[in-house]
């Protein structure tokens, strides 16, 4: 009879741990891990993740348009996210914005698809500092700002397309830049199609037309080579300031680049600047002494009526340590035909019975994630560790009420393990 008794309380906590899921099925899950073991503690950054999201499609488990993915945290709150390409790509990228990231630990997230659509879709503009892909009909003039006259600043073909409506002779040095300006160090990620007449920059947050042009130039043109200042006006004038970031970059194509720059007491400093479609990049650091700035906005411009700019997208992201890795773990389904499928890993407690001290044995190497249930199937406890292959992990659960428990683990490849524990008082 009693064993009849603990084999109940077994089918009752695995649909209790069915329930806690922060979806049920159909469907599919994967536990994805952050390890910052090597780096600081980070706060409120975009974590990339790299997702193959074509297979994904073509068997049947992802909708094209990732309306079934779901990415929520331990407490099965939503995060906001962001798809590199389209979910047929042949490679994607996903973007995750996290509050923070533990110095010298890990954090884990769980993504969900295959099942019903999500109210949290992927969304740019909630995962990134700043962010446009220009999808829509029109120039978002709470993102963008003009600054003098321009001939076009329109959508064109899902890109913004800006030329100055300058004039040789004549004032030129015209521009469009963010709306948002930025004072700490931050990543641009975009893609731009630019000739030796236009191009990239950046201008100062407190001196509107005090700004910098990356431009083609002396070495032919299909080098990014040339620092051109504009200080005073928007007119003709400007002046030579230095030979960077010199890296590979075809007029009339678009290419993807990303610029790592940042205020170093008050001076614009570049420490990276690549051309990502081409692998070429410039890792030395270039400042920009002659201007003084508490602010900073990313633009683009053009010389002339006749030379337009293009820009595809621009994402702006807080800087990551190059230690930082994402795992993400193996698929496993959100409904299990049978008790067996259910648990994936041959865990023990003991003592058990226990007054609170406990060793979990069987647990795999790496970090972990623990949950306890009670008999109403609430989670009453949870704690992240770090486990060691064939070492017992001491557990204190001394602070629990004496009764009857369910203790779960899931590990990094999202294995589940779970044994049923009781608690007494002497």
């Amino acid at each position: 009879m009693k064993s009849i008794s603990v084999f109940s309380l077994l089918i009752f906590f695995a649909l209790g741990l069915m329930a806690q899921d922060c979806l049920t099925g159909p469907g599919f899950f994967r536990l994805v891990t952050i390890d910052n073991s090597a780096g600081p503690a980070l706060s409120d950054v975009q974590v990339p993740v790299s997702f193959q999201t074509d297979t994904l499609v073509s068997a049947g488990k992802l909708q094209p348009d990732a309306s079934d993915l779901w990415v929520v945290n331990a407490d099965c709150e939503p995060l906001p996210f962001f798809l590199d390409s389209l979910t047929s790509a042949s490679s994607n990228t996903l973007w995750v914005r996290l509050p923070a990231v533990p110095a010298g630990g890990t954090v884990s997230f769980e993504l969900y698809y295959g099942g019903s659509a999500s109210p949290h879709g992927p969304d740019g503009d909630s995962t990134f500092l700043f962010f446009d892909d220009f999808s829509g009909d029109s120039v978002d003039l709470d993102k963008w700002q003009p600054i003098g006259g321009y001939a076009t600043l329109a959508i064109e073909d899902g890109a913004l397309a800006y030329a100055s409506n300058g004039s040789n002779p004549g004032p030129r040095f015209k521009f469009v830049r963010t709306a948002m300006a930025f004072d700490e160090e931050v990543v641009f990620d975009y893609s731009a199609r630019i000739t030796n007449s236009n191009g990239v920059g950046f201008s100062s947050a407190d001196d509107t037309i005090s700004r910098i042009l990356f431009r083609q130039s002396i070495f032919g043109f299909d080098t990014l080579n040339q620092v051109a200042l504009m200080l005073d006006t928007t007119s003709n004038g400007y002046q030579v300031e230095g030979m960077y970031p010199l890296i590979r970059y075809p007029r009339f194509e678009y290419r993807h680049a990303t610029i790592r720059t940042g205020l170093v007491d008050s001076v614009l400093t570049f420490t990276y600047f690549a051309n990502l479609t081409e692998s070429s990049a410039q890792t030395d650091t270039f400042a920009l002494t002659q201007v003084r700035m508490g602010g900073f906005h990313f633009l683009v411009s053009s010389f002339l009526s006749a030379q337009t700019v293009y820009l595809d997208y621009l994402r702006v992201r807080r800087d990551l340590p190059e230690t930082l890795m994402a795992t993400v773990g193996e698929e496993g389904a959100l409904v299990a035909s049978s008790l067996r499928d259910l648990i994936q890993l041959d865990l023990s407690v003991s003592p058990n019975p226990s007054l609170g001290q406990v060793r979990l044995q069987g647990l795999p190497g790496g970090s972990v994630a623990l949950q306890l249930f009670d008999l109403q199937g609430r989670r009453v406890w949870s704690q992240k560790s770090q486990a060691t292959m064939g070492v017992p992990l001491q557990l204190d659960l001394g602070s629990q009420p004496v009764g009857w428990y369910s203790l779960l683990c899931t590990d990094e490849q999202g294995r589940i393990g779970r044994v049923l524990l009781q608690l007494r008082d002497n």
